[in-house]
C-alpha cells in the first residue's frame, strides 16, 4: 500500500491539470465569441455605410439624369454615352456648336471598334486608359 499516497498525488496532479485545461478552454472560447461578435458589429457598421453611400449614389444618379432631360438628353443618349463615353448629338441641334465641346476621337474609334468586333475578341483587347 506504499503506491496509494503516490497514486493519490498523481489523481490529485491529473485532476488538477484537467480543471487548469477547462479553465483555459473556457477562456479561449470566451475569447473566440467576443472577437465573433466584434467582427460581426464591425460588418454591420460597414455594410450600413456601404449602404448609405450607394442610397446617395442612386439619388444623385437621378438628379442628374432629370437634369439632363430637363436639357433635352433623352435616356438613350445617356446609356449609350455610359457604356461607350461617345456623347451623341442628334443632328440640327442648335444647342451644340462647333467647338463647343471636345471630341475625343480615340473614345468614339475604341466604340466603334469594340461594336464591330466579335464577342469573343472582344474579351482580348486591351483598351487604353
Amino acid at each position: 500500500m506504499t503506491d496509494f499516497p503516490q497514486t493519490k498525488q498523481t489523481s490529485t496532479r491529473v485532476r488538477d491539470n484537467q480543471r487548469r485545461s477547462r479553465a483555459r478552454k473556457k477562456e479561449y472560447l470566451q475569447d473566440l465569441e467576443r472577437r465573433v461578435r466584434q467582427a460581426e458589429q464591425q460588418g454591420v457598421q460597414a455594410s450600413a455605410a456601404i449602404q448609405a453611400a450607394a442610397r446617395q449614389v442612386a439619388e444623385e444618379n437621378q438628379k442628374l439624369r432629370q437634369l439632363l432631360r430637363h436639357h433635352g438628353v433623352n435616356d438613350r443618349n445617356i446609356e449609350t454615352y455610359l457604356s461607350s463615353g461617345v456623347v451623341v448629338v442628334p443632328p440640327g441641334d442648335s444647342r451644340v456648336q462647333p467647338g463647343d465641346c471636345h471630341v475625343d476621337n480615340t473614345k468614339i474609334s475604341n466604340a466603334i471598334e469594340q461594336l464591330t468586333m466579335p464577342p469573343a475578341v472582344q474579351d482580348d483587347v486591351i483598351r487604353p486608359p
